[in-house]
Order: structure tokens, then sequence, then C-alpha cells
């Protein structure tokens, strides 16, 4: 990746810096490593989740719903995008009475 061997050949004059530096590095690499983690864990439990069907025909659009992709699917993907806070608003208030106080 282009900024990676940015990040690669960056140098500084002070040790001080350059211990930042190399902190930073470690950081994205950890952060990169839980991400893959993350993913691989949801792929997994994907498969038993009610709305995997949907899921599986959202993924069949990947690549596909950009500016010369499908229209319709790009269409469609946004107003649901603009629906879902609307409807998590409504939802969310009764299943917060039904888990009880944190």
């Amino acid at each position: 990746m282009p900024y990676r061997r940015w990040l690669a050949d960056l140098s500084f004059p002070l040790a001080p810096q350059h211990i930042a530096l190399q902190e930073y590095r470690d950081t994205i690499d950890e952060t990169e490593r839980r991400v893959e983690r993350l993913t691989d864990q949801l792929r997994q439990l994907v498969p038993t989740w009610r709305w995997a069907p949907v899921v599986d025909a959202l993924q069949a659009l990947r690549g596909g719903i950009t500016k010369a992709g499908n229209p319709h699917a790009r269409r469609l993907l946004a107003e649901a995008a603009w629906a879902y806070p609307s409807a998590l608003a409504r939802i969310a208030p009764g299943l917060l009475a039904r888990s009880g106080p944190p």
C-alpha cells in the first residue's frame, strides 16, 4: 500500500520522534489485525443469522453499485440507508425496555 511505503520511508533525527513513529506504525498494524480477526468472526457468524439471505443478496451486488454500475441497486441502498436511522429510533426503545437496566 502506498501509505505503508510512505510510513516506512519516514525518518526523524531524534530518537523520541522515531520511537513515537514506531508506536504509530505498531498501532496501525495491530488495528489492521483486529479488523481482520473481527471480519473473520463475523463471516463465521453470518450464516447462522436470520438476515443471512439479505446479506448474501447485498454481497452479490458488491462492486456493481458504482456510478458506472447498477443505478437501481445504488438508489435502493441509498434509500435503505436513509430509512435505517428512523427505523432504529422506533425499535431501540422497545429493545432497551426488554433488556432491563445495564
